[in-house]
Protein backbone atom coordinates (compact mmCIF):
# COMPACT_ATOMS: atom_id res chain seq x y z
CA UNK A 1 0.00 0.00 0.00
CA UNK A 2 1.81 3.17 -1.17
CA UNK A 3 1.64 6.56 0.88
CA UNK A 4 -1.15 8.65 -1.16
CA UNK A 5 -3.17 5.40 -1.31
CA UNK A 6 -3.32 5.85 2.64
CA UNK A 7 -4.13 8.72 2.60
CA UNK A 8 -7.25 8.74 0.21
CA UNK A 9 -8.42 6.05 2.19
CA UNK A 10 -8.33 7.94 5.10
CA UNK A 11 -10.54 11.16 3.77
CA UNK A 12 -12.67 7.76 2.73
CA UNK A 13 -13.03 6.77 6.36
CA UNK A 14 -13.98 10.14 7.56
CA UNK A 15 -16.78 10.74 5.43
CA UNK A 16 -18.62 7.63 6.34
CA UNK A 17 -17.51 7.49 9.96
CA UNK A 18 -20.50 8.94 12.43
CA UNK A 19 -19.91 12.17 14.35
CA UNK A 20 -21.74 11.83 17.50
CA UNK A 21 -19.52 9.15 19.25
CA UNK A 22 -17.30 11.60 20.57
CA UNK A 23 -17.18 13.10 24.05
CA UNK A 24 -14.79 15.95 26.27
CA UNK A 25 -13.43 12.50 27.62
CA UNK A 26 -12.89 10.84 24.29
CA UNK A 27 -10.87 14.09 23.26
CA UNK A 28 -8.82 14.35 26.69
CA UNK A 29 -7.37 10.87 26.65
CA UNK A 30 -6.77 11.05 23.07
CA UNK A 31 -9.66 8.51 22.25
CA UNK A 32 -12.22 9.06 19.47
CA UNK A 33 -12.69 9.51 15.67
CA UNK A 34 -9.67 11.88 14.72
CA UNK A 35 -6.88 12.05 12.50
CA UNK A 36 -3.40 13.36 12.61
CA UNK A 37 -0.80 14.14 10.05
CA UNK A 38 2.70 14.23 11.59
CA UNK A 39 6.46 15.34 10.22
CA UNK A 40 9.33 13.55 11.82
CA UNK A 41 12.54 15.11 12.38
CA UNK A 42 15.25 12.06 11.57
CA UNK A 43 18.58 12.13 12.01
CA UNK A 44 19.97 8.82 11.05
CA UNK A 45 20.11 6.80 7.91
CA UNK A 46 19.87 2.85 6.98
CA UNK A 47 22.66 0.27 6.87
CA UNK A 48 23.13 -2.56 3.68
CA UNK A 49 24.98 -5.49 5.35
CA UNK A 50 26.06 -8.91 3.53
CA UNK A 51 23.58 -11.94 4.54
CA UNK A 52 24.64 -15.43 5.61
CA UNK A 53 23.82 -16.55 1.93
CA UNK A 54 26.23 -13.38 0.38
CA UNK A 55 29.44 -15.37 -1.72
CA UNK A 56 31.28 -12.00 -3.20
CA UNK A 57 34.61 -12.56 -2.52
CA UNK A 58 34.30 -8.16 -1.98
CA UNK A 59 32.61 -6.64 1.09
CA UNK A 60 28.80 -6.46 0.46
CA UNK A 61 27.88 -3.36 3.15
CA UNK A 62 27.53 -0.11 3.00
CA UNK A 63 26.33 2.91 5.56
CA UNK A 64 24.01 5.15 3.52
CA UNK A 65 25.50 8.60 2.86
CA UNK A 66 23.37 11.81 3.91
CA UNK A 67 20.52 13.15 5.51
CA UNK A 68 17.10 11.81 5.33
CA UNK A 69 14.50 13.96 5.13
CA UNK A 70 11.60 15.42 6.95
CA UNK A 71 9.28 11.85 7.18
CA UNK A 72 5.29 13.14 6.90
CA UNK A 73 3.06 10.21 8.36
CA UNK A 74 -0.36 10.18 9.30
CA UNK A 75 -2.67 8.68 12.21
CA UNK A 76 -6.32 7.03 12.56
CA UNK A 77 -7.81 6.77 15.68
CA UNK A 78 -10.88 4.58 15.97
CA UNK A 79 -12.73 4.03 19.24
CA UNK A 80 -12.37 0.43 20.28
CA UNK A 81 -14.44 -0.63 23.61
CA UNK A 82 -14.18 1.47 26.89
CA UNK A 83 -10.70 3.59 27.02
CA UNK A 84 -9.36 0.88 24.35
CA UNK A 85 -8.55 2.89 20.55
CA UNK A 86 -7.83 1.21 17.87
CA UNK A 87 -4.96 3.15 15.20
CA UNK A 88 -4.23 2.60 11.83
CA UNK A 89 -0.69 5.06 10.80
CA UNK A 90 1.64 4.96 8.06
CA UNK A 91 5.10 6.72 7.63
CA UNK A 92 7.32 7.43 4.41
CA UNK A 93 10.92 7.99 5.01
CA UNK A 94 13.48 9.33 1.81
CA UNK A 95 16.91 10.05 2.22
CA UNK A 96 19.79 10.79 -0.61
CA UNK A 97 23.40 11.39 -1.07
CA UNK A 98 26.73 10.53 -1.95
CA UNK A 99 30.34 8.88 -1.27
CA UNK A 100 33.22 7.52 -2.68
CA UNK A 101 33.51 4.06 -2.31
CA UNK A 102 36.82 3.71 0.24
CA UNK A 103 36.95 -0.36 -0.84
CA UNK A 104 36.15 -2.93 -3.30
CA UNK A 105 32.42 -3.55 -3.17
CA UNK A 106 29.71 -5.92 -4.12
CA UNK A 107 26.23 -4.41 -3.87
CA UNK A 108 23.55 -6.53 -5.31
CA UNK A 109 25.56 -8.68 -7.47
CA UNK A 110 27.29 -5.23 -8.91
CA UNK A 111 30.94 -4.79 -8.29
CA UNK A 112 32.21 -1.69 -7.38
CA UNK A 113 35.87 -0.37 -7.80
CA UNK A 114 37.40 1.43 -4.69
CA UNK A 115 37.24 5.27 -5.33
CA UNK A 116 34.55 5.45 -7.22
CA UNK A 117 31.27 7.55 -6.90
CA UNK A 118 28.27 6.62 -5.44
CA UNK A 119 25.43 8.22 -5.61
CA UNK A 120 22.70 7.08 -3.03
CA UNK A 121 18.46 7.51 -2.41
CA UNK A 122 16.50 5.16 -0.62
CA UNK A 123 12.75 5.21 0.86
CA UNK A 124 11.22 3.54 3.56
CA UNK A 125 7.59 3.30 4.13
CA UNK A 126 5.92 1.53 7.40
CA UNK A 127 1.87 0.43 7.66
CA UNK A 128 0.84 -0.04 11.41
CA UNK A 129 -2.26 -0.93 12.87
CA UNK A 130 -2.75 -1.81 16.53
CA UNK A 131 -5.39 -2.27 19.23
CA UNK A 132 -4.54 -0.04 22.23
CA UNK A 133 -6.14 -2.01 24.54
CA UNK A 134 -6.85 -0.48 27.94
CA UNK A 135 -5.76 -3.03 30.67
CA UNK A 136 -5.28 -0.73 33.88
CA UNK A 137 -6.80 2.28 34.56
CA UNK A 138 -5.81 4.24 38.12
CA UNK A 139 -6.11 7.56 39.44
CA UNK A 140 -2.79 8.91 41.92
CA UNK A 141 -3.97 12.51 43.29
CA UNK A 142 -5.98 14.46 40.94
CA UNK A 143 -3.90 12.91 37.64
CA UNK A 144 -5.71 9.62 35.56
CA UNK A 145 -3.04 7.10 34.77
CA UNK A 146 -3.86 4.36 32.02
CA UNK A 147 -2.10 1.59 31.55
CA UNK A 148 -2.77 -0.21 27.66
CA UNK A 149 -1.20 -3.32 26.12
CA UNK A 150 -0.70 -2.74 22.15
CA UNK A 151 -1.32 -5.31 19.99
CA UNK A 152 -0.26 -4.69 16.80
CA UNK A 153 0.91 -5.69 13.21
CA UNK A 154 3.70 -4.35 11.18
CA UNK A 155 4.55 -4.20 7.72
CA UNK A 156 7.80 -2.00 6.21
CA UNK A 157 9.15 -1.78 2.66
CA UNK A 158 12.74 -0.57 1.66
CA UNK A 159 13.68 0.37 -1.97
CA UNK A 160 17.61 1.70 -2.91
CA UNK A 161 19.60 2.84 -5.48
CA UNK A 162 23.24 2.93 -5.58
CA UNK A 163 24.43 4.07 -9.01
CA UNK A 164 28.72 4.64 -9.79
CA UNK A 165 27.81 7.29 -13.03
CA UNK A 166 31.61 7.63 -13.18
CA UNK A 167 32.74 3.15 -12.96
CA UNK A 168 35.49 2.63 -15.27
CA UNK A 169 35.34 -1.08 -16.60
CA UNK A 170 38.13 -2.49 -18.85
CA UNK A 171 39.32 1.11 -19.40
CA UNK A 172 35.99 2.28 -20.70
CA UNK A 173 33.30 4.06 -19.05
CA UNK A 174 30.05 1.58 -17.72
CA UNK A 175 27.97 2.72 -15.10
CA UNK A 176 26.78 1.13 -12.48
CA UNK A 177 23.16 0.67 -10.93
CA UNK A 178 22.48 -1.26 -7.81
CA UNK A 179 18.62 -1.84 -7.07
CA UNK A 180 17.49 -3.35 -4.03
CA UNK A 181 14.55 -4.02 -1.84
CA UNK A 182 13.51 -5.88 1.24
CA UNK A 183 10.66 -6.25 3.33
CA UNK A 184 9.73 -7.08 6.98
CA UNK A 185 5.92 -8.23 8.43
CA UNK A 186 5.65 -8.94 11.60
CA UNK A 187 3.22 -9.00 14.72
CA UNK A 188 4.55 -6.38 17.21
CA UNK A 189 3.29 -6.42 21.12
CA UNK A 190 4.24 -3.47 23.32
CA UNK A 191 3.30 -1.35 27.15
CA UNK A 192 1.78 2.08 27.01
CA UNK A 193 1.26 4.57 29.88
CA UNK A 194 -0.93 7.83 29.21
CA UNK A 195 -1.83 10.38 31.95
CA UNK A 196 -4.22 13.13 31.78
CA UNK A 197 -2.46 15.93 33.87
CA UNK A 198 -5.66 18.16 32.83
CA UNK A 199 -8.48 19.09 30.52
CA UNK A 200 -5.99 20.36 28.09
CA UNK A 201 -3.11 18.72 28.49
CA UNK A 202 -1.85 15.17 28.59
CA UNK A 203 1.40 13.06 27.98
CA UNK A 204 1.63 9.08 26.99
CA UNK A 205 5.12 7.15 26.43
CA UNK A 206 5.02 3.57 24.67
CA UNK A 207 6.63 1.08 22.97
CA UNK A 208 6.74 -2.60 21.08
CA UNK A 209 8.47 -4.88 19.33
CA UNK A 210 9.23 -8.06 18.28
CA UNK A 211 12.10 -10.49 17.00
CA UNK A 212 12.99 -13.75 15.73
CA UNK A 213 15.81 -15.09 16.10
CA UNK A 214 18.98 -14.98 13.53
CA UNK A 215 16.09 -13.13 11.55
CA UNK A 216 13.59 -10.43 11.02
CA UNK A 217 13.17 -7.82 13.64
CA UNK A 218 11.08 -3.91 14.50
CA UNK A 219 10.80 -2.26 17.54
CA UNK A 220 9.53 1.08 17.83
CA UNK A 221 9.21 3.79 20.92
CA UNK A 222 7.95 7.16 21.85
CA UNK A 223 7.53 9.74 23.98
CA UNK A 224 4.34 12.24 23.47
CA UNK A 225 3.02 15.66 25.14
CA UNK A 226 -0.07 17.38 23.72
CA UNK A 227 -1.88 20.46 24.67
CA UNK A 228 -5.99 20.27 23.44
CA UNK A 229 -7.89 23.03 22.26
CA UNK A 230 -11.03 22.29 21.32
CA UNK A 231 -11.39 19.86 18.69
CA UNK A 232 -7.30 20.25 18.10
CA UNK A 233 -4.90 19.16 19.39
CA UNK A 234 -0.98 19.93 19.11
CA UNK A 235 1.30 17.13 20.10
CA UNK A 236 5.29 16.96 20.04
CA UNK A 237 7.82 14.41 20.96
CA UNK A 238 10.55 12.09 20.11
CA UNK A 239 10.29 8.93 18.27
CA UNK A 240 12.59 6.29 17.65
CA UNK A 241 11.95 2.86 15.11
CA UNK A 242 13.81 -0.05 14.40
CA UNK A 243 13.82 -2.53 11.47
CA UNK A 244 15.89 -5.65 10.19
CA UNK A 245 14.94 -7.42 6.86
CA UNK A 246 16.33 -11.38 7.39
CA UNK A 247 19.89 -11.44 7.07
CA UNK A 248 19.33 -15.05 5.41
CA UNK A 249 19.11 -12.96 2.07
CA UNK A 250 22.41 -12.83 0.25
CA UNK A 251 22.01 -8.94 1.74
CA UNK A 252 19.70 -7.10 4.20
CA UNK A 253 18.67 -3.90 5.63
CA UNK A 254 19.12 -2.57 9.26
CA UNK A 255 17.69 1.16 10.63
CA UNK A 256 17.42 2.57 13.17
CA UNK A 257 15.99 5.97 12.99
CA UNK A 258 14.86 8.22 15.77
CA UNK A 259 14.34 12.09 16.15
CA UNK A 260 11.62 14.71 17.05
CA UNK A 261 8.31 15.12 15.41
CA UNK A 262 5.00 16.96 15.65
CA UNK A 263 1.82 16.60 14.87
CA UNK A 264 -2.05 18.42 14.28
CA UNK A 265 -4.57 16.16 15.60
CA UNK A 266 -8.27 16.69 14.73
CA UNK A 267 -11.03 14.85 17.03
CA UNK A 268 -14.44 14.65 14.85
CA UNK A 269 -17.77 15.79 16.36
Amino acid sequence: MSYKTFCIAMLFVFQVCPGNAQTKDDVNTGSGFSIEPFYWLLRTNPDLHAGSTFTGSIPGSLKFPGKAKRAPGAILNFPAGKGSTLRVSAFRVQGSGSTTAAQELNLFSNDITAGDLLVTSYTIQNAKVSWDYLTYPFQLGRSAFRVKTLWEVQYTNIKSRISAPAHVSDSALSPVTANGSRQVVLPTLGLGLENTVSRHFRWEVKGSGFALPHRSDIWDAEGTVAFRAGQFEILGGEKAYHFKTSPKNTQYFAATLFGAYVGLRWYWK
